[in-house]
Order: C-alpha cells, then structure tokens, then sequence
C-alpha cells in the first residue's frame, strides 16, 4: 500500500514537472487543453501545498506581467477549483486583488471575461466559509464593484457577469452600490445587444436583495421586491399605452402603486419610435419574468390579477385592430414580438404562483384559444416543405399551454367541458399536427375545337406530352426538410401532456378525433419509409426523432388515459409500438421498447394486485345490527388501494344511515342522463379514500321489488364472489348478501363507468371546484353535480 501511494505520488509530481515546462515555453494556444489533461488527473487536490508551492509561484509572477497574464489566469483557475481548503483560504485574498488589479488594468476581451469566470469561483467557494466570507464582504466587494463599473464599453458584458457574482453571494455587501447598480443596468436596457440586454435584466431582478439583513432586515427586502415590481408593470402599462394608440376600444390605464422606471425619455418626432419601443417593451418584459422567476428569501406578496392583466391587454391587440396608415404598418410588423414577450411574462408567473392559478383557469383557456386563432392565417396555402406562418409564436404559445397543464394538472381544464374554446384549441392542435399533402392539378385534355384544329398533325402528342411536363414541374421544387417541425414538435408534445394529465377528464369525442388522426399518421410514417434511412427523410415534421418520439408518446398517453366511454387503443399501440422498435434512431426505438413494457403489463399482469380479506365479516354484523342491507364506507373500501391499518375492526356509528342525521352528509356525483340502472357516488366529506356505492332500493329512492335473500354460506367456508357480465373491461363488484338480482344486474350494467369514476372522483370534484373561482371547495354536503346542471355533470 505504501509502495503505491509512494509511485502515485511519484507519477503527480513527474506530470506537475511536465505541465510547468509547458507554462515556461510561452505558448498560449496549447495550455486550455493542457490543464484541462492536468485536472482529468486529480493531480492538484492529491498534493500537498508545499508541492503546489511551484505552480502558485508561477501564477502570481505570469499575473503581474501583461504578456503572461492570460496563462496565469488559466493556471490560477485550476487552482482555485481543485485546491484544498487550507490551500484556498491561505491565498483567497491575494487572489482577490491580483484579480481586481487586472480588472482595473483594461486588459484585451479575452483576459477580462476569464478573468471574471475565476472571480465567480472565488466569490462562490469563499462564501461558504464564514470568518473568509465576513472579511471579504467588509473590504473587498465595494472596490471590485467599482472597477467593474469602469470598464470600456466592450466590456460591459463581462462586467455585468462579475457584478452578477458579487449580487448573488454577497448581497448584503452591495447594498451601499444599490443606486450606481441599478442606473447601470437600466441605462442598458434598450440595448440592441440581445446578450447585453438579457444580463441587463436578469441583474435589475437582483437589485430587492441588496443590503437586506442590517437594519430593515427581511421587510425592507419584501417592500423593495413589491415596489419595483409595480415600477416594472406601470412603465410596461406605458410602452403599450403607446404602441397601442388608436388600436384599443377601451385604453387602460395602471392603477397600481409606484411609477415608471426613469428611463431616458424618446423622441416622438422619431420615424423609427415605434422599434425604439419594441426594443423597451422587450427589456422590461424580460425584467419582470426575472423578478417573477427569482427565488426569494423572505416572502413577497404576488399581485397576480395585475400581472394577468397586462399579458390579456399585450394579447388582446391582433393585427386586425391595427389601422394601415401612418405608423400603423410598423406596429403590425412588431405585433409579434410584443406578443412574444407578453408570453414570457405568462410563463413565469405560472412558474412563480404555480398551482395557486387555478381560479384563472377559465381565463387562460380562453386567452390561449384566443391567441391561436389571432396568429393563424386566413387562408393557408402553404405547401409541404414551407414554414407555416407565425409558427414562431405558436410555438411559444403552446410551451406556454404545456408548463401550464404540467403546474395545473386536471384542474388546468385546458379542452375540459363544452366550451367553444375548448373546441377552438382543439382544432389548432390538430391542425399544426396534421401534416400537408401535395395536390396536382390535371387537366383532361384540350376543348373539342382546339382539338378539330390540330387533327391529323403531329402538333397535338406534342401538346400532350408537354402537359405532362407541366406535371413534373410541379412536382419538382425547393423544399425545406424541416419545416414546420418544431410547431408539431410543441404541438405534440402539448397535446400528450393534456391527455396524460386530464384524459378521463376529456370527451368521448375528443379521444374519437385523436385516435383517428394518430394511429393512421404513424401507420402512413411507418408505410413510406420516412424513419428509415436517408432516402425516407422527405418533407415531413416527423422526420426529425424528437418529433416521432413524441408522436409515440401521445399515443401512449391515450393508451394509460383513456375516455370512460371509450376503449383505449391498446391493441394498435402494441402493433405500432412494436412496428416503432425498427426506427433508426435510437431515442426512438428505446422509448417504443419502454411502451411496449407498459402495454404488455397492462395486457398480461405478472401478478395479481394489491388486496386485502374480504370485509364480508362486518357487512353481516352491521346488518344484524341495523337490519338494513347496505354495506358500510368502512366496509366497501376499495381494498387495492388502502393498507391494512385503514380497515376498522368495527363499523363506525352512523354509517348506516346515508345522510342521515347522525352520519356525515356525502357528496353526491350524479350522470346526465338517470335510467332506472344507474348509480350514485358518494364521497364522504370526512374521509379521501371512501368510496360507497349505492344500488337502488335504499331509503331515499323508488322501493323495488326485492328477491329473497340468497343462503347463507355453511360454517367454515368462505362465500365465492359472484360474477357478472364484464362491461368496459373493469373488474366487477361483489354484491352484498341481500341484495336484489335487479339491483346486482343494475351495477354490473354500471360497472365500467362506475369503477372510472370511482377512482378519480376525488381528484375530478377537486378539479371542478378549483377551476371555478365563484364557487370554492367546501367540506360537507355541498352538490357539485346534480343532474339539472350539464356544465357540473360533463365536468365530474
């Protein structure tokens, strides 16, 4: 063991000899990859410091010399990465100012952005030590922000990556240069560097943290976070005002607290104010999605509705309501890019607020539906191989529908219900899904006098022949490959989430529509070759393998999600997913293996679910006790989805009575249209995991004629369950002992519908409350969903 660690030791010290005779021949070009070989070895943090002595030393001798200074910063950066704690904390302050003076000397571009990289290393790892973290916020942050603010104008990018560094580890430290900071960053605002404008905004969203922890402590942070960010959406509010002069019905105005930001004033009398304001409109909407995207230490209070109304006013303006005189051609032209940015906002107030939106479901549904119809031509002809217009912002809009189903799940109620916008969004995903087709038109020949005219003569095999030649020119033109890919791309993969999320939720139809525009597209990919080899990829969106991945990804979604009325496509996902394992791309082939596991344990379970005893024991002592044949909650528990600590060894008191007046009052879901078959669901109000299903016959309902009870099982033996007709192919109930033949007949005619909604009635009440903001979720004996009301019955 000695003897190896001897001849590693040996083995670093001879590969440390190698790296400093290349660091002695002055050659530049070759050191990032020879420290990049130097780290691969770990040679820096298995030395000790006294052999690492040398490299330090030629460190600190290459930064004081402006022709070295680039190779002693590659070398100081391995050793502030790799070396050890002792090592790190002996020499962090000299590093810190070596690196202020070459900040400070104005340096070539490529000296200044590694130098600004090593300085955010030295920043983070210090920070985490308190005594070196308290020393250096005192005395050495104030002088290296200032220098930062020096820089030539080349540099403003790097700098603003240094002050970034010493905003996110030492806030506290930077609160004396609040001010200087914050003109600093909105004087690059209108950049039309769109690199220098992101680091612009993405550093006015740390300015709130700044000098927070002294004297106001967590509130002066929360005060200052809320203040701008109603500067933020008065001055956006502004820009509009003007981008949107003559286009608006009813112009808004922002009521909030707080004013515009004190940005240089523009020139109306410029031609080009419109861009001028496109360009502001972008940086202050890239601001407030950081401010929103920030995490914060202390908590904020986020004015939602006020954010929500300004993307419905930045969206609610189309290219229809736009004049075509003076300016107004050039405010359509920009129309989009106000659009996209209003996006981004929307994006990163659902990530911000996350589920807590819900009661805006409605709206957002209607907005995204609104948007797609807005930024949809009115007469597409385009032809495959040519990009679709505005397939840019479409593109975005349906990121934008994706996180939200993702934040939202079920309740997001995104295609949920009988609203015509649901129809409309709809239609736009299967619209950019579909794709295009090539149509030639053929003639059938010449009119009957031309043909007169040309009778006898060669003349008219030739004309023929040139109407084929028609033909081919048609056929043959520039074609792009990948057009339109990434709008199906986002399409796709919207639409899967939707299914995935709320698929039990959705209409029979919608799965209908689905299914016939999924299965015969793989079948048509698979058919024309365009997955395999380079003479198959043809002008399809599907010929990239993200896209056919997520393809298949939707059609596993509506296999695991299906409608309760409608069968899944199991058995045509298993011929195409097994057809799919043949696809050159390996993404694709993986996941079509990954599917076709799932489907064939759906199929041919390995082993039977999760159960429990059968609860026949209480049924019977409680209808002993109360001489009512009806199963209690406790006892009519689901048993593959509690564990056994959840069954009581007695019924609770009142459970016989259903909404009695000693009992909880239930929740009942209710089918739109009630036959003498059908079932009631109730969910107790007291209980998440109940479920009681309620045959005809009970108090409350029509009293039916009742078959004598059937005979006891003989002592010993256990009952064997009764089997039915198997419908929707759910598992079937038992029926209790008592029970009617009409009764049992009755719930094996419901059982598919009733074990779906079984399942999911808990999640489908939850969902149908939180997305309707006048009406909260309430414990108790609140009717979500009777019959007299369709909107509640198609939503359950």
């Amino acid at each position: 063991m000695a003897a190896t660690m001897w001849l590693h030791g040996t083995a670093n010290m001879k590969i440390t000899e190698g790296l400093i005779a290349v660091l002695q021949r002055d050659r530049p070009e070759h050191l990032p990859a020879v420290l990049a070989s130097y780290r691969e070895h770990g040679v820096v943090s298995s030395q000790s410091e006294s052999a690492l002595g040398g490299l330090i030393g030629i460190s600190n001798a290459q930064l004081g010399s402006i022709k070295t200074r680039f190779s002693g910063l590659c070398l100081l950066a391995v050793l502030v990465s790799d070396g050890s704690t002792d090592l790190f904390q002996q020499h962090c302050l000299s590093w810190l100012r070596a690196l202020q003076q070459t900040i400070q000397s104005q340096d070539p571009l490529p000296t200044m952005e590694l130098a600004v990289c090593v300085l955010r290393d030295l920043l983070q790892y210090s920070s985490q030590l308190p005594e070196l973290a308290r020393e250096i916020g005192l005395n050495s942050i104030p002088g290296i922000l200032t220098s930062l603010l020096g820089l030539k104008p080349e540099c403003h990018l790097a700098a603003m990556e240094g002050m970034r560094a010493c905003m996110s580890f030492y806030p506290r430290a930077c609160g004396s240069l609040r001010g200087k900071l914050g003109a600093y960053f909105l004087s690059k605002l209108d950049s039309d560097n769109p690199k220098l404008q992101e680091a612009a905004c993405s550093c006015y969203a740390l300015l709130p943290s700044l000098g927070s922890g002294f004297t106001q402590g967590s509130r002066g942070h929360t005060e200052a976070w809320t203040q701008q960010l109603h500067c933020l959406l008065h001055t956006a509010h502004g820009i509009l005002g003007q981008l949107y002069e003559g286009a608006e019905t009813d112009p808004v105005q922002y009521e909030g607290p707080g004013g515009e930001l004190p940005l240089p004033p523009l020139s109306e009398r410029d031609p080009l104010l419109v861009l001028q304001l496109r360009q502001r409109y972008s940086g202050v909407s890239q601001s407030l999605s950081a401010l929103l995207s920030s995490d914060v230490s202390v908590p904020v209070r986020l004015p939602v509705q006020s954010v929500l109304s300004l993307v419905c006013r930045a969206l609610a303006v189309t290219p229809n309501n736009i004049g075509w005189l003076g300016d107004g051609p050039l405010k359509a032209l920009v129309l989009p890019s106000v659009h996209s940015h209003s996006l981004h906002i929307l994006s990163a107030l659902i990530h911000s607020a996350g589920a807590r939106l819900v009661q805006f479901s409605s709206s957002l549904c209607r907005l995204f539906a609104q948007t797609l119809s807005a930024w949809s031509p009115a007469c597409d002809t385009t032809l495959p191989g040519q990009q679709r217009a505005y397939s840019a912002l479409r593109v975005q809009l349906y990121n934008t529908l994706e996180l939200w189903v993702k934040v939202g799940g079920a309740s997001s109620g995104v295609l949920q219900g009988t609203y015509h916008h649901a129809d409309v969004l709809l239609a736009h995903l299967i619209g950019d899904i579909t794709t295009g087709t090539d149509t030639v038109k053929l003639r059938a020949g010449k009119s009957s006098p031309e043909l007169a005219g040309h009778a006898g003569k060669a003349g008219g095999r030739r004309s023929k022949g040139s109407d084929l030649s028609e033909v081919g020119t048609q056929l043959q033109r520039k074609q792009d490959a990948g057009a339109n890919r990434d709008t199906a791309l986002s399409a796709v993969t919207a639409l899967s989430q939707i299914v995935l999320t709320s698929g039990t939720l959705l209409k029979e139809e919608i799965h209908k529509k689905l299914q016939e525009l999924l299965i015969p597209l793989l079948v048509c990919l698979q058919q024309q070759g365009l997955m395999g080899g380079p003479g198959g990829q043809l002008t399809s969106p599907y010929s990239s393998p993200p896209a056919r991945r997520a393809l298949y990804h939707l059609l596993l979604s509506l296999v695991l999600a299906p409608s309760p009325q409608r069968p899944p496509p199991l058995h045509c996902g298993v011929r195409l997913f097994s057809q799919g394992l043949g696809d050159p791309s390996v993404e694709v082939s993986s996941f079509c293996r990954d599917s076709l596991t799932v489907c064939n344990s759906l199929l041919h379970p390995r082993s039977p679910s999760l159960s429990l005893p059968d609860p026949l024991p209480q049924t019977q002592s409680l209808r002993s006790q109360t001489g009512v044949p009806f199963p209690s909650a406790r006892a009519r528990t689901l048993p593959s989805l509690l564990p056994q600590n959840h069954l009581p060894p007695e019924p609770l008191r009142g459970e016989a009575e259903a909404g009695g007046e000693g009992g909880r009052k239930p929740v009942f879901v209710r089918y739109d249209k009630e036959e003498p078959g059908d079932v009631e669901i109730s969910l107790e109000s007291d209980s998440d995991d109940s479920v009681v299903i309620m045959p005809e016959g009970l108090p409350g309902q029509n009293p039916k004629p009742a078959a004598p009870a059937p005979p006891p099982a003989p002592a010993g033996q256990s009952q064997r369950p009764q089997t039915g007709r198997r419908t929707g192919h759910q598992p079937q109930p038992v029926p209790e002992p008592g029970a009617s033949p009409k009764s049992s007949q009755a719930v094996n005619n419901k059982t598919g519908s009733c074990s779906t909604a079984g399942n999911d009635t808990d999640s489908n009440i939850t969902a149908a409350a939180a997305s309707s903001p006048s009406a909260p979720p309430q414990r108790g004996g609140r009717n979500w969903g009777s019959s007299s009301s369709s909107d509640g019955a198609s939503g359950s």
